[in-house]
């Protein structure tokens, strides 16, 4: 069984994690994809995509501290009532957290490909279950089965079938593979910012 090696966090990876907090704020805030085919209010966005490059490069804790960072900055900005955050918090944890562990413990293409799969089934499997007892009900309100009707959907589980599975699987492959486009080069040059890094120590 490989181990993983504990590393004290350096500037650069301090850099990283800031500048993968910034672009993820500003992909979740400007680069928005209406999916109204599937529900009025689903957008496709790109945040996660600096998540799960900090996680593969740097561990678990980092990418989430990515995407913690940029769930509170959204909060002061967005008008979704704190809901669309708390689902791309749990969405994004359900990614990231068994796409980058699995990547840690298998550092090839393999693994990275294993883990985003892993990590995008867990995502669907996480939109399903907060939908249909969370996210739903407080998004939509009290009367939130009634709304959805009124939008086409004849069931809160209909409305998980058709629009948030859906979703969350086109969500899962668009950032798998931009991802794992851009990994390998970002990867490459923080490791020469680490290494100059050592260098002047």
């Amino acid at each position: 069984m490989s181990t993983i090696k504990k590393r004290r966090i350096s500037t650069a990876d301090l850099c990283y994690i800031g500048v993968m907090s910034a672009i993820s704020v500003v992909l979740s805030l400007t680069l928005k994809i209406p999916m109204a085919f599937l529900a009025p209010w689903l957008k496709l966005d790109l945040s996660f995509v600096p998540v799960m490059l900090t996680g593969f490069a740097l561990g678990p804790v980092s990418g989430l501290i990515v995407l913690t960072i940029t769930n509170v900055i959204h909060l002061f900005v967005s008008d979704s009532a704190m809901v669309g955050q708390l689902a791309d918090f749990l969405l994004g944890l359900c990614f990231m957290l068994p796409a980058s562990l699995i990547y840690r413990r298998q550092h090839t293409r393999r693994g990275a490909l294993v883990g985003m799969l892993v990590g995008s089934a867990c995502m669907i499997v996480g939109g399903i279950l907060s939908n249909l007892y969370l996210l739903l009900p407080l998004y939509l309100g009290a009367d939130y089965a009634q709304k959805l009707v009124n939008v086409g959907f004849s069931s809160v589980s209909n409305c998980v079938i058709a629009a948030v599975i859906p979703f969350n699987l086109i969500k899962g492959v668009v950032v798998s593979a931009v991802t794992f486009v851009l990994y390998k080069r970002l990867s490459r040059l923080l490791h020469r910012a680490q290494q100059k890094e050592g260098n002047r120590k």
